[in-house]
């Protein structure tokens, strides 16, 4: 097992109480405490007891138990009394294992993590080998650790759904299967189900083979748009973008008031047939005019192509319907920029504004609004308050402050520019 450095008590994923199932998929970077010369010894101990006692004291927190009969690989649960009870010989390995992870030794760890599981029976030191296997980015050593942690807690869904995990991650698709092939005939809506595993399926290695293995296990369901909309996500991902357009067309075609459907299979086209990509937007338009996502996706593709007339229309269209709709006021006002309306424009962008904040969305794309609206006024040279909507950006950034300089320089006020200028942190 190759090393890699770092205490696991300190891994921001089990911080952040992340499933080993995310771990996985994150592959968290660890935090050397190894390089910090300023740890005392006795700290440096005390963090290795802390990490121990992470892995053997939480029994009663979580209504766990541990079997700690040395060389017993039986499962056998202790009496209420003494749940969560360890001796010194058990805690005395399990903190040199946390040493030796401290010092990124991570195969000797490993080694020490399954062996203890191994002679209590104890699931959670199982999963702490899988996780230090994780981090070493050790496959084999995770599955076997993985493995452990399932026999020995065949009830734990996050025991299971981490060996599903590495499963996948690691193309062992065959042995997946069967069990994921139960679980969709189990549930009540597969095509969702389908979808939740295509997420899954996007972190295997070999995609081709991922695609292979999905397109198996939603052969009995292929009566469902998702189904085919997850067939068409992982098939792009694979670069079999003629199956993926193929998909995403089936999709539309079982559900014609599918925007999702319509919009994939705009996006699959757009590289390499743009303008029937048009086509599938404006179909999907003509036969659902309460489209508003496609409705705004169409106004966007019109705008590119300068059909700013089309692109108004769809965008008005969109807030005769929904007046609300944030996206559709600020694409609109940008638009109208763009055309040189600048009445227009300025009234628009100032109504999304008021909007967002009507609704106190702050996600919302607030700097285009600002930028726009301050060329808008320095178009009309009224140059301060073309400085004013720049102030409001935050953070300020350095081409936000260059921005205010060149403004101050443009009404006649050379010498503040400068103090702009010169004001300006490399960290910005």
């Amino acid at each position: 097992m190759k090393a890699s450095p770092g205490p696991f008590h300190n891994d921001p994923a089990i911080r952040a109480g992340f499933t080993l199932e995310a771990r996985i998929r994150m592959r968290t970077k660890l935090f050397d405490c190894s390089s910090l010369s300023f740890f005392a010894g006795r700290t440096r101990i005390a963090s290795c007891v802390a990490g121990a006692l992470l892995v053997l004291s939480s029994a009663a927190a979580h209504g766990q138990t541990i079997n700690v009969a040395r060389g017993s690989h039986a499962a056998k649960q202790t009496t209420a009394d003494t749940r969560g009870r360890i001796t010194s010989a058990i805690l005395a390995e399990v903190m040199l294992a946390e040493i030796a992870a401290q010092r990124g030794d991570l195969g000797p760890a490993f080694r020490a993590f399954m062996a203890v599981a191994e002679q209590t029976s104890d699931a959670r030191l199982a999963r702490r080998a899988a996780e230090v296997a994780v981090m070493a980015r050790d496959d084999e050593s995770a599955l076997t650790a993985v493995r452990l942690w399932v026999r020995l807690a065949p009830l734990d869904k996050e025991a299971d759904a981490a060996l599903g995990a590495l499963l996948v991650e690691t193309g062992r698709f065959a042995e997946v299967e069967p069990k994921l092939a139960a679980r969709l005939k189990e549930s009540p809506a597969p095509g969702a189900a389908i979808e939740d595993l295509q997420r899954s399926y996007a972190r295997a290695r070999d995609r081709n083979a991922a695609f292979a293995s999905l397109a198996r296990l939603a052969a009995p369901y292929t009566d469902d748009a998702s189904t085919h909309l997850a067939l068409a996500r992982m098939a792009f991902l694979a670069g079999l973008n003629d199956r993926a357009v193929s998909e995403a067309r089936e999709a539309a075609r079982r559900d014609p008031t599918s925007e999702i459907a319509a919009l994939t299979v705009a996006q699959l086209l757009a590289a390499n047939a743009p303008d029937e990509a048009v086509r599938a937007l404006e179909t999907h338009v003509k036969n659902n005019p309460n489209a508003i996502n496609v409705r705004i996706a169409l106004a966007r593709v019109y705008g590119s192509k300068g059909r700013i007339d089309d692109a108004r229309r769809e965008l008005l269209a969109v807030i005769e319907r929904r007046p609300e709709n944030l996206d559709a006021l600020l694409a609109l006002g940008v638009l109208e920029y763009q055309a040189r309306n600048l009445s227009v424009a300025e009234t628009r962008l100032k109504a999304y504004l008021a909007q967002a904040e009507r609704v106190g969305d702050e996600a919302r794309d607030m700097q285009t609004a600002y930028i726009t609206l301050s060329q808008i006024a320095e178009d009309r040279r009224q140059f301060d308050e073309a400085i004013d909507w720049m102030t409001r950006l935050q953070p300020p950034s350095i081409a936000a402050q260059t921005r205010i300089a060149q403004l101050h320089a443009k009404a006649g006020r050379v010498d503040q520019g400068l103090n702009v200028v010169r004001a300006i942190q490399p960290g910005d």
